[in-house]
C-alpha cells in the first residue's frame, strides 16, 4: 500500500533526495549551477530564533511497523532522533514543540493522514541525552527518513553569536484558507516560523497613492490620498547571494498575510514584490522589494507596558459524547492572567502566566451547531483576548478536521 509525505516549501530551509550512495538527485537548480561559477552559501541561526518545520502525509496505513525518522546532526554526529509510527492516532511527543499526530480519513477507516511538527528555540533543543545540542560555531543538518528508506537531507546550517548584517524574518497565516495552496498547516505552528538570511536595507523613499478626477470645467478635485513611507530590502550576502531555491520561499513569504523583519516590524510589499538581480559570473541572486509598514503605519508606539498575546484554539480528539479542546497561550509583559469557558467541562477559571501555557477543555457534544467563546482576562478582568470554536462543525477528512480554531494576536 503506498501513500505519500510531503515535505512543504514553506520551512525554513530546503531539503533534497537522496539516493541510495548518500548522493543528492537532481534538481531544477543543478543546471544553473553547472553553467556558472558557483558560490557556497551557509545559512545561519542565532541562538534566540525559533527553528520551525513540519511533514503531513496521507493515506498512510495504521501500522507500528511503518516509521518515520528525523535526525539532527551536530559537528557530523548524530545528535537527536525523533522516530514516530504509523500504528497509532494518539499524538506522539509533546504539543507544540516535537510531536506527531495522524487521524482517521472519511473514505476508509483503514488509512490515516498526519503531520510531524517540530517547533524550539535554537538555545533550548536539547539532544537525545537531554543536554543542549546548539552552540555558536556549530555547524548542522537535519535528515529525514522515510518507511520505505528514503531520505531526504537539509542544507548545512550554521549557529552565530550575532545576527549582525542579517534580517530575521518571521511569517505565518491567520487564516487556514490557503493550507491546501502552501501544503502548510499554519493551524498546527502556534510560533510559525523564523528565517535568518543575510541582507540590509537602503533607499527609503516617500510615495503617495492619489485619485483625482477631472471636473467639466478642466480642473482636478482630489478624491483620494495616502502617504506612504518606503523602505527597500536587499537579501544576498555580499559576493554570494542567495541560491536559488530560495526564491520559491520567498515568494510563499510574500503571499502571507501576517510576515515582520525583526528591525522593522510587521511589513506590506509595495508593488510587485521581490525582484531578481541575476549576476553571470555565479549561481546565486540577490533579492529586492520594496517594502512598508503593515497598514501604513503613520504614527510611533509609546510603550504603555502592554504585552503581546497570542491564542490558539484546536480541536485535539472528538468522541461520540465530547469534545476536546487544545488551548495554547503565549504571553509577554502580560503578567498573570486567566482564561474564561462557559459551558465547558472544566473549572470555569483556568490560570496562566507569561511564556507557553496549554491548557485543556471538554465540551458535551450536541445535536446542533453550538459556538462556544474561550476568552482569556487579565488579573483585573480585563479583556485581551477570545476565540470562538463550533463544537459541531468539524470536517471528517484530512488535516482539516485536526485545525478548526484560528490564531489572534492581540497587542
Amino acid at each position: 500500500m503506498s501513500y505519500s509525505i510531503h515535505i512543504p516549501y514553506s520551512n525554513p530551509f530546503p531539503m533534497f533526495k537522496l539516493d541510495g550512495n548518500g548522493k543528492r538527485l537532481y534538481t531544477i537548480y543543478d543546471d544553473k549551477i553547472s553553467s556558472v561559477q558557483g558560490r557556497n552559501y551557509t545559512q545561519v541561526w542565532c541562538e534566540e530564533d525559533t527553528l520551525s518545520f513540519q511533514i503531513s502525509w496521507f493515506d498512510a496505513p495504521l501500522d507500528s511497523s511503518k516509521t518515520t525518522t528525523v535526525r539532527f546532526y551536530v559537528n557530523g554526529t548524530v545528535r537527536k532522533t525523533f522516530t514516530f509510527n504509523y500504528g497509532t492516532t494518539n499524538v506522539q511527543g509533546n504539543l507544540y514543540t516535537c510531536f506527531a499526530v495522524q487521524k482517521h480519513t472519511a473514505n476508509s477507516l483503514s488509512l490515516n493522514n498526519g503531520l510531524f511538527v517540530f517547533s524550539q528555540k535554537i538555545g533550548a533543543i536539547t539532544d537525545n541525552h537531554g543536554e543542549r545540542m546548539l552552540n555558536e560555531g556549530d555547524c548542522f543538518r537535519i535528515t529525514i527518513t522515510s518507511a520505505n528508506g528514503s531520505v531526504w537531507e537539509s542544507n548545512h546550517m550554521e549557529i552565530v553569536a550575532s545576527g549582525e548584517g542579517t534580517k530575521l524574518i518571521h511569517y505565518t497565516n491567520s487564516s487556514e484558507t490557503n493550507e491546501l495552496v502552501y501544503n502548510t498547516y499554519f493551524g498546527w505552528m502556534v510560533y510559525g516560523y523564523d528565517i535568518r538570511l543575510h541582507g540590509y536595507y537602503t533607499d527609503t523613499s516617500l510615495a503617495s497613492d492619489m485619485e483625482m478626477f477631472e471636473t467639466s470645467q478642466g480642473g482636478r478635485i482630489m478624491i483620494t490620498a495616502t502617504p506612504k513611507w518606503v523602505t527597500t530590502l536587499h537579501l544576498g550576502l555580499d559576493g554570494v547571494g542567495l541560491p536559488s531555491y530560495y526564491t520559491r520561499l520567498m515568494n510563499i513569504v510574500m503571499c502571507c498575510d501576517r510576515k515582520s523583519i525583526n528591525d522593522f516590524g510587521e511589513f506590506e510589499f509595495f508593488g510587485d514584490g521581490f525582484s531578481l538581480e541575476n549576476f553571470q559570473t555565479y549561481s546565486n541572486e540577490f533579492y529586492t522589494a520594496d517594502i512598508t509598514t503593515k497598514d501604513n503605519k503613520m504614527y510611533n508606539d509609546m510603550d504603555d507596558g502592554s504585552g503581546t498575546f497570542n491564542m490558539l484554539a484546536i480541536l485535539e480528539y472528538e468522541t461520540s459524547q465530547e469534545v476536546g479542546y487544545v488551548v495554547t497561550v503565549e504571553s509577554n509583559g502580560n503578567g498573570n492572567w486567566y482564561l474564561s469557558a462557559p459551558y465547558a467541562q472544566a473549572q470555569s477559571k483556568l490560570v496562566g502566566s507569561d511564556g507557553m501555557t496549554t491548557l485543556y477543555l471538554k465540551y458535551i457534544k450536541s445535536a446542533s451547531d453550538e459556538p462556544r467563546t474561550i476568552s482569556v482576562y487579565k488579573k483585573n478582568d480585563n479583556l485581551l483576548g477570545s476565540v470562538t470554536v463550533n463544537i459541531s462543525a468539524i470536517m471528517n477528512s484530512g488535516l482539516n478536521f485536526m485545525a478548526i480554531g484560528d490564531t489572534f494576536l492581540i497587542k
